[in-house]
C-alpha cells in the first residue's frame, strides 16, 4: 500500500545491465529547464538562413520564427519541451539527470555511453517514468 503512496523506483533493462528510473526531482528538472533556456531562440537560429532566399521565403521563415518566439524558451513537460528532449544533445542532459537520479554514482561519460544505446521505445519509457513516476501497465518494480 506505501508503494502506491510514494511512488518507487522502476527498473528497466538496458544492454543486460538493470538501471532504477523514477520521476524526476524539482532540481533535476531544473537543470534540464536551464539547458532549454539556454537554447537559441528561432529568430538567431534563422538569420543564417536568410541568405539567397527569395522575398516570400523570407516571410515565411520570419512569420513562422515570429509564432515560436511566442513560447520560447521552450519548457519541460510541454511538446516543444519535448521535441527539444528528443535530438541528440536533449537526450543527453534528460538521460544524465534521469540516470543519476537513482545511480548518483555515474558520471556524465557513463549516462552518456547509456543513452548512446537507446532504442526509442525504452527512451519513451524512460521519459514517462520521469514525468509521472510510473510506467503504464506496471505495478511492481521491475520493467524488463
Amino acid at each position: 500500500m506505501i508503494t502506491r503512496l510514494i511512488p518507487q523506483p522502476i527498473e528497466i533493462e538496458i544492454n543486460d545491465t538493470c538501471y532504477k528510473f523514477a520521476q524526476l526531482r524539482i532540481g533535476e528538472i531544473s537543470r534540464i529547464q536551464a539547458w532549454l533556456d539556454s537554447l537559441p531562440n528561432p529568430m538567431a537560429t534563422i538569420k543564417t538562413h536568410l541568405e539567397g532566399l527569395t522575398p516570400d521565403e523570407r516571410k515565411a521563415l520570419l512569420i513562422e520564427a515570429q509564432k515560436e518566439l511566442r513560447t520560447w524558451p521552450p519548457q519541460y513537460g510541454t511538446s516543444k519541451g519535448l521535441e527539444m528532449i528528443g535530438r541528440p544533445e536533449g537526450t543527453r542532459i534528460f538521460m544524465r539527470a534521469a540516470l543519476k537520479r537513482c545511480q548518483n554514482h555515474m558520471t556524465d561519460a557513463d549516462c552518456d555511453a547509456v543513452t548512446e544505446s537507446l532504442d526509442l521505445d525504452t527512451l519513451a519509457q524512460i521519459i514517462e517514468i520521469a514525468s509521472t513516476g510510473k510506467l503504464s501497465g506496471v505495478d511492481g518494480i521491475e520493467k524488463k
